[in-house]
């Protein structure tokens, strides 16, 4: 952005999420790290006068199982949720938050 790119899209990827065993400390530190370079990123782009022109999307590729398996972590499952960070965004959870007793085959539907 700073060096004038007319690209309106740029992507990256954060890795280790794949967990299926001893998920809390793996998740927990992988979120800290997510969360420090949104910030980290917004800052700049603050800084530099550009924040205004970004919004950011993070998603994963799969939802997690509600269930903890006999590893103390989750598999992959049906639903996921997205964030979505920057100036122009309106905080707040938006959507149908999925329900925890209405299920199908024992996990949430998508909202």
């Amino acid at each position: 952005l700073k060096a004038g790119s007319a690209a309106r899209v740029y992507y990256t990827t954060q890795g280790g999420y794949d967990t299926h065993a001893q998920q809390a400390f793996a998740h927990a530190n992988l979120m800290g790290e997510f969360g420090g370079a949104v910030a980290a990123f917004l800052a700049d782009l603050t800084a530099a006068r550009l924040a205004d022109r970004v919004a950011v999307l993070a998603f994963s590729e799969f939802g997690r199982t509600i269930k903890e398996n006999a590893s103390g972590g989750t598999d992959h499952g049906t639903a996921g949720c997205a964030f979505v960070a920057g100036p122009g965004v309106k905080g707040g959870v938006h959507g149908t938050p999925p329900s925890l007793t209405d299920l199908a085959d024992g996990e949430p539907k998508m909202t």
